[in-house]
């Protein structure tokens, strides 16, 4: 009965690729980051030109604005109130120049005074970074952030920016007039790269998405300043609409026919995995959050789950962890350094990542578990690898090696990988219960549905006295006893129903 086993175990793995191929296929509008340039001139042909920048800055504490291009004075004037700035690790805050170096200012140490063109110059940006983001500009909110700037040799080493407000999904940064080599923005994301180069023309923007890893390279000469925006969404209770996708109506067709056969087997999954490109955290993630690609394939699987499937499956949001640990190939340039015909060779510095020889201990659990309202269904739960669609899972998001032990002769190299990814949930309906236990949402989604037609039936209702009221003639204002009848009045849906009319003929005996 091999050959039956195994025609099975295909059977699902071509159940598994379908839906991963129908999901991997979706297209987004947009990128993960974005930049443009703007087109400026000299106020005037003398040899120290302010460009037409749409607003002044101004330094509180100090006198006057700072001119653009920045010069000596505007420098003092900034350096006069700012300080280093520094880092996240963890819970701490930590300024470290070999790290990050730069000087900022607060959003409440500036103020940006409009010319007269700002208005309409701000719109143009905000449109074409929601259009490089792949984001509805109407739902988009821009905050003021800080003032940054990076002297000769400034830096900031590889990192993610932390969500610092409520809805936070990415950053803008615009470079100011201010002469300088070097400084680049180098981005990285999903085995994608851009590069962002502010010195090839003063004035100009870029804007990423918060878990897009990117490092600013060192200043070569002069100074690189620049404003930084939080991008926000729009506080709304109404789940978003659809985005604009290439090609949108034939991706849901294909979604629709793979989930139908997986829905509709005797499949050995009672719930599904899908691995999202971009990374959330436990205060951030629901589905008005999710950002591009991500959002149109949670958008289309909520859109099958309401209509053409509806009441099949269920979706949630997870954010999944694993930590391996193993040893380590030995490495005896790192352990212990070399000879050679010159003397001996120190160890080299020990590189941030051990690749594995073999793997002693692995343990994969989701972290997180919400709805797609962003509430906490559960936590710390369970999983098996193979419910995961991708073939490589945890490939796409986040790892760290928490540990390394080096050779101690009797034991060793060992290290310990954390990972981390964020994934849809997609789970057969009558199979909730293997993934959370506690379930109750049948219940409470019945309830609701009872509630919603006990309200329908109730407007009906009244709908149908408000038209009896038009056409029965009104009571009149008479002391004397009245004769009423009750008889049936045809109402909606082929019913009748039992009114009372009152008979102005006479009396009631």
């Amino acid at each position: 009965m091999a050959w039956r086993y195994n025609i099975n175990r295909q059977a699902n793995r071509d159940i598994k690729d379908n839906i991963l191929g129908a999901l991997d296929a979706v297209e987004a509008s947009g990128s993960f980051a974005s930049s443009g340039e703007f087109k400026y001139q000299p106020d005037s042909l003398s040899l120290s030109p302010a460009f037409k920048v749409p607003f002044d800055i101004h330094v509180r504490e100090t006198e006057g604005i700072v001119e653009f291009p920045l010069n000596k004075d505007g420098v003092k004037k900034i350096a006069s109130q700012a300080r280093a700035a520094p880092y996240g690790e963890g819970s701490k805050t930590i300024v470290d120049k070999n790290v990050r170096h730069t000087w900022e200012l607060d959003a409440e140490q500036f103020e940006l005074r409009p010319k007269a063109r700002f208005d309409a110059w701000w719109k143009d940006l905000l449109g074409k970074v929601a259009e490089g983001l792949g984001v509805d500009a109407a739902n988009m909110i821009v905050h003021r952030y800080k003032m940054l700037l990076y002297p000769s040799g400034g830096m900031f080493k590889a990192h993610t920016d932390s969500e610092k407000e409520p809805g936070m999904f990415g950053t803008l940064v615009l470079s100011l007039p201010s002469y300088h080599k070097g400084g680049d923005v180098l981005l990285r994301h999903a085995g994608h790269k851009m590069t962002y180069n502010s010195s090839n023309n003063w004035f100009n923007w870029a804007a990423w998405y918060s878990d897009v890893r990117h490092e600013v390279r060192p200043v070569e000469k002069g100074l690189r300043w620049v404003l930084t925006f939080n991008l926000c969404t729009r506080p709304s209770p109404v789940r978003p609409s659809l985005p604009s996708a290439p090609n949108v109506e034939r991706h849901e067709v294909a979604i629709h026919n793979a989930l139908v056969t997986w829905l509709r087997s005797g499949s050995q999954w009672p719930y599904l995995l899908y691995e999202l490109d971009h990374d959330y955290t436990e205060a951030s993630v629901e589905l008005n959050t999710l950002k591009g690609r991500d959002r149109v394939q949670a958008r289309l699987l909520d859109k099958l789950s309401k209509k053409e499937l509806k009441g099949e499956y269920v979706l949630f949001i997870a954010l999944l962890e694993m930590e391996e640990h193993g040893e380590c190939e030995f490495d005896y340039d790192h352990e212990v350094g070399s000879k050679s015909r010159y003397g001996y060779r120190a160890p080299k510095p020990p590189p941030e990542w051990h690749e594995f020889s073999e793997i002693e201990r692995s343990e994969r659990k989701i972290q997180t578990l919400v709805d797609f309202n962003g509430e906490e269904m559960d936590s710390n739960l369970e999983f098996d690898e193979d419910n995961i669609l991708q073939k490589t899972p945890f490939a796409k998001g986040e790892k760290e090696e928490m540990g390394y032990t080096g050779y101690m002769g009797n034991y060793g190299p060992e290290a310990t990988h954390w990972y981390r990814v964020s994934a849809l949930v997609i789970c057969k309906r009558h199979k909730v219960h293997e993934l959370l236990p506690h379930w109750e949402g049948d219940e409470e989604e019945e309830q609701a549905e009872e509630e919603t037609e006990t309200e329908g039936e109730e407007e009906t209702e009244e709908a149908e006295e408000d038209d009896l009221v038009e056409v029965l003639p009104p009571k009149p204002a008479v002391s004397r006893p009245l004769n009423v009848r009750r008889v049936a009045v045809p109402v909606a849906g082929g019913k009748r129903k039992i009114v009372e009319i009152i008979d102005l003929t006479g009396d009631s005996d």
